[in-house]
Formats: C-alpha cells, structure tokens, sequence
C-alpha cells in the first residue's frame, strides 16, 4: 500500500516521516495499522538513498504481507526455544556446568539476533516501510 508522507526528521539509518492517508477504511483491514495510518510518525527506510531534505512529501510503500505474529515468533518465541535447547541439551547430556550452559545458551541466542539483524537489513525495503519516490511541487491541503 502506498501512502503519501512528509519527512519530519532524518536520522542515520531511518527517516522519520508523517503519513497522510487518504483511504480509512484500507488501514482499518491493514495488519500494520497500530504503526501507521492517518496523520502518524512512523520510521522508513531509505533503500535507494533518495536525496531528501525535512519537510519533503515523499510517497512511502507500506508492505501489506508483514505477518506481526510471525515478527513476533522471529523476536521472542525462535529465542526462546534456542535458550532452553542449549542449556537443557548441555546440562543433561554432556553434564555441564549451571553457569557454562547458560553462558552458551546466551552466545548462541547473540549468533541468532547478529544473523536476524544482518538479514533483515538486506531486507529492509521489503519488510519495513520504505520510501518509494520523492514528490516534487507537491501541496498539501489539510
């Protein structure tokens, strides 16, 4: 879904848009609406470095097929399952230590959370709102 947007603040990875939606009754259906929609401050990504400056309207694209539960499977539940696999499979098959079990299950759940963050970032355009073009001579009326 593409949504018009004034770029409010930018920062080193993100820009901080507003979003203006002309259409309520698309974000109502939208998995994504308690982080976008009518007049709100959402982060965007700039994937092909457009040259934007605070307060240029741009069009942003905002991914319809983001699952919210499967993002939230990928932060907490793959974690999870990670930590208590590795401590109950050191601890009660090798016999390891309470603390060394624990200090592995940590480093492997870092190792997990460095690839998810690298992953995502290829990715960024496609799962996160991304600026898809800069518009010119654009008013808005409000």
């Amino acid at each position: 879904m593409h949504e018009m947007a004034k770029i409010l603040k930018i920062e080193k990875r993100t820009i901080e848009v507003q979003t203006f939606s002309n259409d309520a009754a698309a974000c109502q259906s939208c998995p994504l609406n308690s982080v976008c929609g009518s007049k709100k401050h959402i982060h965007v990504v700039n994937p092909n470095n457009y040259d934007v400056k605070i307060g240029d309207m741009v069009e942003i694209n905002i991914p319809e097929h983001v699952s919210v539960s499967a993002l939230s499977g990928l932060l907490y539940g793959i974690p999870v399952v990670i930590l208590l696999a590795t401590i109950l499979t050191l601890k009660y098959l090798f016999g390891t230590n309470d603390y060394v079990s624990l200090g592995v299950a940590g480093v492997i759940v870092g190792i997990y959370f460095f690839i998810l963050n690298r992953i995502t970032a290829r990715k960024a355009g496609k799962i996160s709102p991304s600026i898809v073009k800069k518009i010119d001579n654009f008013t808005l009326k409000t």
